[in-house]
């Protein structure tokens, strides 16, 4: 049995009071339930400031560009902030936030204020989440409601589950994926995550200088993951080379970064997708996830990207296919969108997409179907 609710103008991009597409019967706390092949969902954009302001937009409010443009004043911060994370997601899925220091949170994606214009500046994340003083959110990954019940991430149909398509019509254990940037790693099963205190639960024990930069979610089978460091740097191995940690445990040695050097970004890796490399100064490199063997964990890994003063180091790595949608985001809130397609390269450096601003660079990137 389901029932039909109204959107408010501007979330769905038509007439205000515009009947939808019927939805499931929302539970006695008024959330919706997951799983129905009938839900509605429309893919929104959330962004988080570096000063902690969360909000979520919908996709239409960005018009499509060509590679090598400045983009469009896009995602206003005040003044004194800067654009820090981007996330894009179904409206019915639950956000996994990770704290520097090791913690996450839980936050239903329909909870992150919604809002019909890129000049709001969106609530305090503080005012959703008792993040302790000091400490800023770093990761996200975003699942199917944790609360609904784990049985849905082991037997329904096909969901996204930390922006990668994964089939468990055969069941499964799914984990939890936790990096840092000096290149530790740890694995821990996503059941002891279902629930979630709202000042967060400790994720994985972070030595002093070292922070929590990147998370997602795996099933413990024959998947690789891949990880690609600030000086362009990438390491490939299996999944089943992580052993099973305790939540509260700290990680092993994924990369040797080589002096200076940092992790930015880990992905799980899936057939026929590209490792898009994304660089400060708005350059952008796509390979066949083929080119990467596989290695041992704990070594110095291979070249994904020749770092240089024009490319700048990079900003973001992520797993793409050809035909989904790309965006950019600069830290002053500028934001360019194309096709992949269209910015394939072959030079080592990649191909200009975004042309940046004196003093501007990019920090957040995503991409969709």
């Amino acid at each position: 049995m389901t029932t039909e609710r109204n959107i408010p103008n501007g979330e769905n991009g038509s007439e205000n009071s515009r009947k939808l597409k019927k939805v499931p019967k929302f539970d006695n706390q008024g959330v919706p339930k997951f799983t129905k092949p009938d839900i509605y969902s429309q893919e929104k954009i959330m962004t988080l400031s570096n000063d902690g302001f969360l909000k979520r937009l919908p996709i239409s409010v960005y018009r499509f560009q060509h590679h090598r443009g400045k983009g469009i004043i896009g995602i206003l911060t005040r003044e004194t902030d800067t654009m820090k994370l981007l996330c894009i997601a179904d409206p019915f899925e639950t956000l996994l936030l990770f704290t520097a220091n090791g913690k996450v949170f839980s936050l239903r994606w329909h909870k992150i204020p919604f809002e019909a214009s890129t000049e709001a500046k969106g609530m305090a994340i503080t005012d959703l989440l008792r993040i302790a003083e000091g400490d800023k959110i770093t990761a996200l990954a975003a699942v199917p409601d944790l609360e609904q019940s784990y049985a849905q991430l082991m037997y329904d149909s096909p969901v996204v589950i930390g922006f990668n398509i994964l089939d468990n019509n055969v069941k499964k254990e799914y984990f939890l994926l936790m990096a840092t940037e000096k290149g530790e790693i740890k694995k821990t099963s996503l059941k002891l995550f279902g629930s979630i205190r709202s000042s967060g639960i400790i994720a994985m024990d972070i030595e002093k200088g070292d922070k929590l930069v990147a998370a997602g979610v795996t099933a413990d089978s024959d998947d690789d993951i891949i990880l690609v460091t600030e000086q362009g740097q990438s390491i490939r191995f299996a999944v089943k080379s992580l052993r099973n940690s305790s939540r509260t445990s700290g990680g092993v040695r994924a990369i040797r970064l080589n002096e200076g050097d940092k992790l930015v970004s880990m992905s799980v890796v899936t057939r026929e997708t590209h490792l898009l490399v994304v660089t400060v100064n708005g350059y952008v490199k796509l390979t066949a996830i083929e080119h990467y063997n596989r290695q041992s964990r704990g070594g110095v890994g291979t070249r994904a990207l020749k770092v240089s003063d024009k490319s700048g180091k990079v900003a973001a790595a992520r797993l793409v296919n050809k035909d989904q949608y790309l965006m950019l985001v600069s830290k002053f809130g500028v934001v360019i969108s194309t096709r992949i397609k269209e910015v394939i390269g072959r030079t080592a450096q990649g191909v200009l997409m975004m042309r940046i601003e004196e003093g501007d660079q990019v920090t957040a990137v995503a991409s969709w179907d």
